[in-house]
C-alpha cells in the first residue's frame, strides 16, 4: 500500500519516524549531519532536527524529531530550489556515496532498496549500474 508510512506526527511538537534500526540508523546519521549544516545557514531549507534516537526490542529504531508546521504545500519550483540548495551541502570527508553514518546506500534503484556494496565515488556507482 503506497499510503503506508513509517511515521507518526504528534502535533505541535514532535514527528516520530520508525523502522528497522539497520535501515533507520544511517538515515538518522545523515539527517543529523544535514540538519546541523542547514541550521546555521538561512539560505537552506528547514530540515527536521533529531531530538532523540533509540532502539527497542526486535530491531526497531525510533527517531524523535522536531515538528515543522508547513503553512502551505511547496510548489514544484520551490521543491526544486530546496533540492538544489540541499545538493550544495558538502559531504562529510569520511563518507563515500551513501548515508553519513555506517551503512550501504539506500534507494529504490537497488534490489530490496539497498546497494549490495559501498561505492567510493560516482564513477564506481556508474560502473556498477
Amino acid at each position: 500500500d503506497d499510503k503506508y508510512r513509517r511515521y507518526v506526527a504528534i502535533k505541535p511538537a514532535y514527528f516520530v519516524k520508525y523502522d528497522h534500526y539497520e535501515t533507520l540508523r544511517p538515515q538518522v546519521a545523515t539527517q543529523v549531519y544535514v540538519s546541523g549544516h542547514t541550521e546555521s545557514n538561512v539560505n537552506t531549507p528547514l530540515v527536521r532536527k533529531i531530538l532523540h534516537y533509540f532502539e527497542v526490542g526486535r530491531g526497531m529504531g525510533y527517531a524523535v524529531m522536531e515538528y515543522i508546521n508547513l503553512t502551505c504545500a511547496p510548489t514544484p519550483d520551490k521543491a526544486a530550489e530546496a533540492l538544489r540548495r540541499l545538493s550544495k551541502v558538502p559531504a562529510p570527508n569520511y563518507v563515500g556515496i551513501g548515508p553519513a553514518g555506517d551503512g550501504l546506500p539506500l534507494h529504490k534503484l537497488f534490489k530490496d532498496f539497498t546497494a549490495p556494496l559501498s561505492f567510493s565515488c560516482t564513477e564506481a556507482l556508474e560502473r556498477y549500474l
